[in-house]
């Protein structure tokens, strides 16, 4: 029977393999797509699954006496996002799904010219996931480029080998690395996967990096050797009953002088502390938890001790009446290490109020803490105490399209600082020293905005802060402006009696698929802590730039779309100070316009790693 400009579905019923054994050598490549949910017709037979081969083609002849179909004139079978295209395709069931026989070429798209496709004289499609071509040759831009036996192509959500990779170093020098894919069975497909990666240096050594991702978070361990042995562990997973109790942990630690060499990521290698934390967690009303805790310098080796031991933590909050809130909570860490063991505890209190009476608010807040720090031979006390005071005037005046709010104000802050020392005991955690401080400020804000469209904030503040034995001026300004295009934000302090000022400046323009730009300018010079305790949101002083002492860096990313599915992005930091570049990196990618292939090459420098970084990668299927 024939038919013509027909399109069909043929149902196959099966029960995957457990094994499948090869003579050949087979290629087993995990695309990085995950498959749409399979069709199933009817009720599937005890241990077997149900599922559909759609396939269109100019003639269909049926053979009654076996079941098969005979394709031909421009025949196109789809299963998931494979296409196979063909003049003359012999369709049959098989154990593992269907079989097609005749030469033809498979894609991972429908696209007229695909840039990379596959010749086969056979395959066997075993819906929903994977494909079995026989035969098979590895065409580009429909050039042949590899032939084998044998091709196995398999879905994100089925294990196989990760595309392999090369790049060069200037340490490690030429770097090719592969790996394993192994999705999670879960109930949820694609809902986490276990990754091993493989790497090898033409100059000696190589890197192992294992990675476990799923829906409570994500681990990653990896281990990297030339000349020194590396390990770097970055974790974050949580998980939670209905009994109100989490058990959660959170590592992030650097062993050994090579890790720090290793990692291509500044950031990664500018922390100056590793740290680690696995606790159980019971929130009931209040907050308690246990857990063991470490911490060390960052990039210590192996054999060097840390600190490390169990940790407690309490916390609760409650309302005070209609218009208050307080909170309570503490800590204690008792750990042993390299200089003996310690004890480190804190103690937090925080109340706040606000109350009206007309157009006036009065807002009062409330923080203590006390820190407590005690070795063998020696210990230390800080306690720290901060009560404010705000009188303002909030303005709301609503237009046909925006609203402005205009509110005056007077801040009063009186800070009680007290550090008691016997002996020398290591700083494992940085805690400000907080000498006594008051500061007495008056506050302009605005606030301008459109509904779901465009906000801007502002916050100009002066007056004079200071300790009991002197007094300075000082002038902080604090704004944001949030628009369709992108962000700008600026936060400045400055003291001009003493010629210190302290700088943050970020601005971010474009979306995803068009034109991105992001600056930084981070500067800080002279000693402003006197205008953190001025203005500040917490106890702790927050952490400007990459630099460890004044000085000012400028930083900056720009990604360009050039059409046709090509994208670069390229930026750095710099240390305008010291004149020296902390960081740079340049990224040039081709992304098929159907999303079936991603070709990149990128290239990256940083303080830290003699040379030049460069990486060539190839993704069929990609995220």
């Amino acid at each position: 029977m024939t038919a013509r400009s027909q399109r069909r579905r043929l149902r196959s019923s099966y029960a995957p393999p457990r094994l499948i054994a090869l003579s050949a050598a087979v290629l087993c490549a995990a695309s990085c797509v995950r498959p749409a949910r399979a069709q199933a017709a009817g009720k599937p037979e005890p241990g077997k699954a149900e599922h559909w081969v759609d396939f269109h083609a100019d003639h269909v002849e049926v053979e009654p006496e076996s079941g098969a179909l005979g394709l031909s004139g421009k025949a196109v079978v789809r299963v998931d996002r494979f296409q196979l295209s063909s003049e003359a395709l012999k369709l049959s069931r098989s154990a593992r799904g269907v079989h097609a026989e005749g030469s033809g070429r498979l894609a991972f798209c429908a696209c007229a010219q695909p840039v990379i496709a596959f010749g086969f004289q056979s395959a066997d499609l075993a819906p929903p996931t994977d494909v079995l071509l026989g035969g098979a040759t590895l065409r580009i831009l429909g050039l042949p480029v590899l032939w084998s036996p044998y091709l196995w192509l398999r879905s994100i959500d089925r294990a196989g080998l990760m595309p392999p990779a090369i790049g060069y170093r200037t340490l490690e020098g030429v770097v090719l690395s592969t790996g394993f894919h192994y999705p999670h069975l879960t109930s949820i497909p694609g809902s986490g996967s276990l990754d091993v990666a493989v790497a090898g240096y033409s100059r000696g050594g190589g890197r192992l990096g294992v990675r476990l991702h799923d829906a409570r978070g994500s681990s990653e361990l990896v281990l990297d050797y030339l000349e020194r042995f590396g390990v770097e562990v970055r974790s974050q997973q949580a998980s939670s009953s209905a009994a109100g109790r989490w058990v959660a942990e959170r590592a992030d630690w650097l062993f050994g002088a090579r890790a720090r060499e290793a990692s291509l990521e500044l950031t990664t290698v500018a922390n100056p502390l590793d740290r680690a934390q696995v606790g159980l967690v019971r929130a009931r009303g209040s907050v308690f938890g246990l857990g063991v805790k470490a911490l060390s310098l960052r990039g210590q080796s192996v054999q060097d001790a840390a600190r490390f031991g169990p940790v407690a933590e309490f916390s609760h909050g409650a309302a005070l009446g209609r218009s208050g809130q307080v909170a309570l909570s503490a800590a204690f860490w008792s750990s042993a290490g390299a200089g003996g063991a310690r004890l480190d505890g804190e103690l937090r209190g925080e109340s706040e109020v606000t109350t009206r009476s007309g157009p006036m608010a009065l807002n009062l807040s409330s923080r203590q803490r006390l820190a407590l720090a005690s070795a063998v031979y020696s210990a230390r006390t800080r306690v720290a105490s901060e009560l404010r005071a705000r009188i303002g005037a909030p303005l709301l005046r609503r237009y046909s399209k925006w609203t402005h709010q205009l509110e005056p104000a007077l801040d009063a802050a009186l800070l009680l600082g007290m550090d008691a020392r016997q002996g020398v005991a290591a700083a494992w955690e940085s805690v400000p020293n907080n000498a006594s401080q008051w500061a007495l400020l008056a506050n302009l804000d605005s606030a301008l905005g459109l509904p779901n469209a465009a906000a801007w904030e502002a916050r100009v503040a002066a007056g004079f802060t200071g300790t009991r034995e002197r007094a300075v001026g000082v002038l902080l300004l604090r704004s944001r402006m949030d628009l369709a295009l992108g962000a700008l934000s600026l936060d400045a302090r400055y003291l001009p009696t003493r010629q210190a000022f302290d700088t943050s400046l970020r601005f971010a323009i474009g979306s995803n698929e068009s034109v991105r730009f992001a600056a930084s300018l981070d500067a800080r010079e002279g000693d402003t802590r006197l205008a953190y305790g001025a203005w500040r949101e917490d106890f702790d002083v927050p952490r400007v730039s990459v630099l460890t002492q004044p000085g000012v860096s400028a930083g900056a990313r720009l990604a360009l779309p050039w059409g046709a599915g090509i994208f670069s992005d390229l930026g750095g930091v710099l240390d305008l100070s010291a004149e020296r570049v902390l960081a740079s990196f340049a990224t040039l990618r081709f992304r098929h316009p159907c999303r079936c292939l991603s070709v990149g090459v990128s290239g990256a420098t940083r303080i830290g790693r003699p040379g030049f970084d460069a990486a060539f990668d190839l993704s069929v299927f990609p995220r």
